[in-house]
């Protein structure tokens, strides 16, 4: 169906049963305020429910018109509300009154993002997929927000879970290659390890606890080992790159990967993946808002001794200013990546049923 209208009003009273069989269908009642609109024309006359809201219809400052390429962004936004609304029987950023609601969906920093993580409740049991979705919707940058179309393709949508097979790529790809990052990416990577709220740590975690198959805390040659052959590598490659995953991961060199070395791994990805994070952990360093990091901000936060902390500035600061612009923070961050997949093509073969 093509996309005409916004129902940046809606919510979850609009959901209801068709009938009252016990396998009726759910309809979407009360079009009343529904408004058909054009990409491009701007729209003022826009009323919401507040819990609903976008951030950015929700803002008092409005950076750019609210045209209807906005609301249909606005629209997924809500649509996210509603799914964590209807599985969890609370919103996600609740108030005891509108002002205060409007300013949790504002100052919300989404996606992610150690420091102020989407939270979802401990008593109810939820599926990554379903998380996946909600984290997806609910991105307070719009245009970084997963479309429609694709919201609509997202394996939770369409009633399974997400495959792990690019997930476990991902951790291979970075167990392989963590010492093929600056010093400043390695020790930020630990700072931001060492500094994990719950519910991210609680995500790693599960994917930690599924390469650690005798649940002692650590992951050894053996089980890196098992977890390649899992994935089609051939016997002999696996051992050979599991020995190398153990080597380049192993912080403290006492064989094994502890859950410390392996969140250090998991930031990597993050940094390496998502630049909205990167711009969040670039303000925590610039300390002063100028748009550098330099040598004081930098030692404040990671603690390092004066002299490391000149040569991490040293080995990213292209123009020799002695200081780190975003933009040499940023390429810092996320690595020449075609040199991680170069690394890891011809390790080994995944398998067809891998895929599947």
């Amino acid at each position: 169906m093509k996309y005409l209208f916004t129902f940046v009003w809606n919510k979850t009273e609009n959901f209801v049963f068709e009938g009252k069989e016990a396998d009726s269908n759910i309809v979407l009642i009360d079009f009343g305020c529904a408004k058909e609109i054009q990409d491009d024309e701007v729209y003022d006359d826009l009323v919401g429910t507040v819990y609903y809201l976008a951030p950015e219809l929700a803002s008092q400052k409005k950076d750019v018109p609210t045209t209807g390429l906005v609301l249909k962004f606005a629209d997924v936004w809500s649509v996210g509300v509603i799914t964590y609304v209807m599985l969890t029987g609370r919103p996600p950023f609740g108030g005891k009154s509108n002002r205060e609601i409007f300013q949790r969906i504002v100052k919300y920093m989404c996606f992610y993002c150690c420091f102020d993580p989407l939270l979802f409740p401990d008593d109810v049991k939820l599926s990554d997929a379903f998380k996946d979705f909600v984290r997806q919707t609910l991105v307070k940058d719009p245009s970084k927000r997963i479309t429609l179309e694709a919201a609509l393709q997202h394996p939770w949508v369409l009633g399974k879970d997400a495959s792990e097979t690019e997930l476990q790529k991902d951790v291979i790809r970075y167990l392989r290659q963590f010492n093929y990052q600056s010093k400043l990416k390695k020790a930020i990577t630990r700072c931001l390890a060492a500094n994990m709220s719950k519910e991210p740590e609680q995500e790693v975690k599960r994917h930690f606890n599924r390469l650690d198959k005798d649940g002692d805390g650590f992951l050894e040659l053996n089980e890196l080992e098992q977890f390649l052959f899992d994935l089609g590598y051939a016997p002999s490659i696996a051992k050979e790159e599991a020995k190398k995953m153990l080597a380049n991961a192993d912080l403290n060199k006492d064989g094994t990967i502890d859950f410390n070395e392996f969140k250090a791994v998991w930031q990597r990805k993050l940094l390496t993946q998502h630049e909205e994070y990167i711009h969040r952990v670039f303000a925590v360093f610039d300390d002063n808002g100028d748009g550098y990091i330099d040598a004081s901000e930098l030692q404040g936060v990671l603690g390092d001794d004066f002299k490391s902390i000149l040569e991490m500035i040293s080995e990213v600061d292209e123009n020799h200013d002695n200081k780190i612009s975003f933009e040499e923070f940023k390429k810092a961050m996320k690595e020449d990546v075609s040199k991680l997949e170069d690394g890891l093509a011809g390790a080994g073969k995944i398998r067809e049923q891998d895929l599947a």
